[in-house]
């Protein structure tokens, strides 16, 4: 994971300042949005779902955990990184009981670029799947980008097993943002406790968990860090589509942002023209006059970590509830330099390295004829012990093409050339480009220049590419008086421009959306830009036949009175069968269950009143309701949660006129296992 990256996530957490309260939110867990995606598929459907519409997942997990590793390329690294979990706080937290050292919940995420075979569109899958699996229930439970509706998708996996057709359908989002308040991945904080990081959890899994064959050093790994890194990384995703669609709302903006991303990317992430004119008018100048309008409190991305909990101590509860309402990981009140960068390079990470460089390539390719620019200045020579002649180059005024270089000889003649720095004058300083053997030329040596990973050509943050390098001097090198350094670029980016621009008018006559408002998709832009480079269009997999959205069925009234309150404020979760949450509102039966039920019901209703003190989160969870009308503020005041308060504590009544319900522990309460 590149520093770059991480100073860019750093910056975009201290650019905020979270000590206002009426400010909106990227995403919010009372606008879920429904269950089945309006458009496209997640990341998981992109790999495991068949033209059929049913599904090819690998088994076991470990062959799944293979699988996934097989389309990632993550260096010298592994691709998948995975934590144990055996006391966690999910809805399958007591699925393993009494065993739960034995059948720990495993959770992976993938770091890494996707290893695609020329020619073909590839997915990126970095920080955008997520998989966790229980093992005594074989259930997986999936998070996974959906580029085309600009969302996260959650899914959930059943019949996971050998013999079985696997069944895969989508998750009631209500339930799910309860938690995942930011629409996303969630992991808890460092020191990360209750994952298997955490010694004491590993040795338990040590002793009890059968593939760990005793081995602490198979169990404790630094992945739990780095799922916390990738689930952070994921939750900007919401903030950078906000910016697109809403902060950048012309094709203009659009435009001028996509302009920079490209720059930035090619560039090898060195940077892009945040001086240049039209940049500041058409994307940083709208940027700023939107973000008045849309968000003059303030922009709000929701929190993508948990309070931390050792499974091992005593803590308070309600801190490690995941019901529990959290503050915002940042709020952003104006769009600043810093802030607007910082949302252009998560756009940037749509893109793979494969897609860069086939456009770097392509760009070479239709950009001989550009035009050419000539950098040049005059050099020192260092002594050195044999072979090696150090060059300093430039003046001391700063805006000066400057460079360090070193030179290797071989009986007197140059065989190989170092550059520590490249600085180029109103650019940047290029770090350890990768120069080309030299070759000769008359009273000097030329050379070609890449970018450092080696497969980029070297581009400044302009576009321009840095063509070749050339050394001239009179005589011997180690004697020379005189040694100049030239750089020759090439406009090649131009192209690229000239493509933006029909891009722009493509949009504008309706034959292209990819700078409409609709979500910036990685696969509908790249499309378009590769059709105006004249390139050959990725292959891409056979896309599924789209599944019929479930449509919700509307409850059976089967309470009455003020107890019926419990259907819109509780059934999108209570209502079907099951122990997390309890389906105490399933059909059939369901005033028995609702009274088996009511002591906690009433407890965490209760919890609501200011002054009370809290073990467990509030219900209905602070996170669903609506930041407006009954929202968490509103709701304790209002005639709905009055009443409703006040018809389970008469249930109550009717059945323990002591009123032992008001003062026992809650863990101590009946435990409330309706549906089941």
């Amino acid at each position: 994971m590149s520093f770059r990256v991480v100073a860019a996530t750093l910056a975009l957490c201290f650019a905020a300042d979270v000590g206002a309260t009426a400010w909106d939110w990227t995403t919010h867990a009372s606008r879920p949005g429904p269950d089945y995606p309006a458009a496209g598929q997640s990341r998981f459907d992109d790999l495991y779902r068949r033209v059929d519409g049913s599904y090819r997942i690998p088994y076991p997990f470990s062959a799944l955990i293979a699988d996934l590793e097989q389309r990632i390329d993550n260096g010298a690294q592994r691709g998948v990184r995975y934590v144990l979990i055996p006391r966690g706080r999910s809805l399958q937290r007591d699925a393993p009981a009494p065993d739960f050292f034995r059948f720990p919940r495993a959770i992976i995420a993938l770091e890494g670029e996707p290893k695609m075979a020329e020619g073909d569109a590839g997915s990126v899958l970095e920080y955008r799947l997520f998989v966790a699996h229980q093992p005594v229930t074989e259930t997986l439970e999936i998070i996974s980008y959906n580029d085309a509706s600009g969302r996260f998708e959650f899914q959930v996996v059943t019949d996971y097993r050998a013999d079985r057709e696997p069944r895969v359908a989508t998750a009631n989002r209500i339930l799910c943002l309860s938690c995942h308040q930011n629409a996303g991945p969630i992991f808890p904080r460092r020191p990360w406790s209750e994952t298997s990081f955490n010694v004491a959890v590993a040795s338990q899994l040590a002793r009890h968990y059968p593939p760990a064959n005793g081995s602490l050093v198979d169990l404790i790994t630094t992945d739990a860090g780095l799922i916390d890194l990738l689930s952070e990384r994921a939750n900007y995703l919401s903030a950078a589509q906000a910016v697109w669609q809403q902060g950048c709302a012309s094709p203009v903006c659009r435009a001028a942002a996509l302009r920079a991303i490209l720059q930035y990317r090619l560039s090898g992430e060195t940077g892009f023209e945040r001086s240049r004119d039209d940049f500041r008018r058409d994307y940083l100048a709208e940027l700023r006059r939107n973000w008045d309008r849309h968000w003059p409190n303030g922009l709000a991305l929701a929190s993508s970590r948990l309070q931390d909990r050792d499974p091992f101590v005593q803590q308070s509860m309600l801190s490690q509830d995941p019901l529990a309402l959290r503050p915002p990981h940042a709020v952003w009140h104006e769009a600043d330099d810093v802030l607007a960068g910082g949302i252009l390079q998560r756009l940037a990470g749509f893109f793979s390295a494969a897609d860069i460089q086939r456009l770097d390539r392509r760009l070479q390719a239709l950009g001989s004829d550009r035009a050419e620019r000539r950098l040049s200045t005059s050099c020192r020579t260092r002594a050195h012990p044999a072979p090696r002649i150090e060059l300093v180059c430039g003046s001391s005024n700063p805006q000066s093409l400057q460079a360090r270089l070193e030179m290797l000889l071989e009986d007197g003649k140059p065989v190989e050339l170092r550059a520590a720095t490249l600085r180029i004058p109103g650019d940047a300083t290029l770090w350890q480009p990768l120069i080309d053997p030299p070759r000769e030329i008359p009273a000097g040596l030329e050379a070609g220049l890449r970018h450092a990973d080696g497969k980029l050509s070297q581009r400044l943050r302009s576009g321009e590419r840095l063509d070749s390098l050339r050394l001239k001097w009179q005589g011997r090198l180690e004697n020379a008086a005189q040694v100049t350094l030239e750089l020759r670029l090439r406009d090649e980016f131009g192209v690229l421009e000239q493509v933006l621009t029909q891009l722009l008018h493509a949009n504008r006559e309706n034959r292209s959306d990819s700078l409409s408002d609709l979500p910036f998709r990685r696969a509908a832009i790249l499309s378009d830009l590769m059709q105006g480079l004249h390139m050959p269009q990725p292959r891409r997999a056979a896309s599924a036949l789209p599944a019929a959205p479930t449509v919700a069925k509307p409850l059976p009234a089967e309470l009455t009175a003020d107890l019926a309150l419990l259907y819109p404020y509780c059934g999108s979760c209570h209502a079907a069968t099951g122990l997390h949450p309890p389906g105490f509102l399933a059909p059939g039966e369901t005033l028995a269950r609702v009274t088996g039920c009511a002591p906690r019901i009433w407890r965490r209703l209760e919890s609501w009143r200011s002054g009370v003190r809290q073990s467990r989160a509030p219900m209905p969870p602070p996170a669903s309701l609506p930041p407006g009308g009954n929202g968490p503020h509103d709701w304790p005041r209002s005639e709905h949660y009055r009443s409703l308060l006040q018809a389970v504590e008469n249930l109550l009544e009717q059945q323990e006129p002591r009123a032992e319900w008001r003062t026992t522990a809650y863990d101590s309460l009946p435990v409330c296992s309706g549906g089941r």
